[in-house]
């Protein structure tokens, strides 16, 4: 599996988690009277979104990061292959 493919399935599973909380966090909004156990965990749900939010970022810059390397390997195998058929 190349580089570029895990990072779309890191961000595929990172949007169904965000889909879950996002379920979460509409029953609790739903909910008039909420205890402190579901205080709590919304608190919790909050933290993980944001915690997503950053490892999104992260992967935004990896992923600029991989394209730059893939793209200069293709330059490099189109500049090999232009040299061969000179040659």
């Amino acid at each position: 599996m190349d580089q570029l493919e895990a990072l779309r399935e890191k961000v595929v599973r990172l949007r169904a988690e965000i889909a879950l909380i996002q379920e979460s966090n509409e029953r609790y909004r739903r909910h008039s009277r909420n205890d402190v156990e579901a205080q709590v965990a919304h608190g919790r749900r909050l933290e993980r979104l944001l915690a997503i939010q950053a490892e999104l970022a992260q992967l935004a810059i990896a992923r600029s990061k991989v394209r730059s390397v893939e793209d200069m390997k293709e330059r490099h195998r189109a500049r090999l292959f232009v040299f061969k058929q000179a040659s």
